[in-house]
């Protein structure tokens, strides 16, 4: 089922009556069930608020603190990403957390390289790991995505777990990849 559909079935005539907020309110959820069902509970906790003005707030703020299911802590967005993150060796989850950093959609191994400071079998044997954590998804060609909402997770884990001074290198070394047109090894 895909979101707008969810929120269709969950707060029904509001999301039918503007199938455009719908669809944006969607996309804000990086279209996944979790967050769509949480924005559906907010939207029904709050009948007086449009879905217009609902999108416009979850821009404007974080939309993993009004996406908390009611404060509902088991699925709470954080408490489910969590889980997964919970079960990736220390390597993994560094990786999960400096990737956040990546200012693209999408990232491939090279720019993972540079992110995580490895080489290249390392980081695509990295990336697999996150992928079957279901933490990033590929988005074919070599190339792999994290979801908005996952991505602002796994930021706010970096902000709490990894130095200024690892943040800033692997974002230097991020730069410098970019700026060198040869892939690393």
């Amino acid at each position: 089922m895909d979101a707008v559909t969810l929120l269709n079935e969950l707060i029904g005539g509001r999301a039918r009556a503007d199938p455009g907020a719908a669809a944006e309110l969607g996309e804000l959820c990086s279209r996944l069930p979790l967050a769509s069902r949480a924005a559906a509970e907010l939207a029904a906790a709050r009948p007086k608020t449009s879905l217009a003005e609902l999108v416009a707030e979850l821009k404007g703020k974080d939309r993993l603190d009004l996406l908390d299911a009611g404060g509902d802590s088991c699925s709470a967005l954080r408490a489910v990403f969590s889980w997964s993150y919970g079960q990736l060796d220390a390597d993994a989850a560094t990786a999960f957390r400096l990737i956040s950093l990546c200012p693209n959609a999408d990232l491939d191994r090279y720019s993972t390289v540079a992110l995580i400071g490895t080489r290249a079998k390392r980081a695509e044997h990295t990336l697999r790991a996150l992928t079957r954590a279901s933490l990033v998804q590929p988005a074919g060609g070599g190339r792999y995505r994290m979801h908005d909402l996952m991505r602002a997770y796994a930021h706010e884990l970096a902000a709490a777990h990894d130095g200024s001074a690892e943040l800033r290198a692997a974002l230097t070394r991020l730069r410098n990849h970019y700026m060198d047109p040869a892939p690393p090894a």
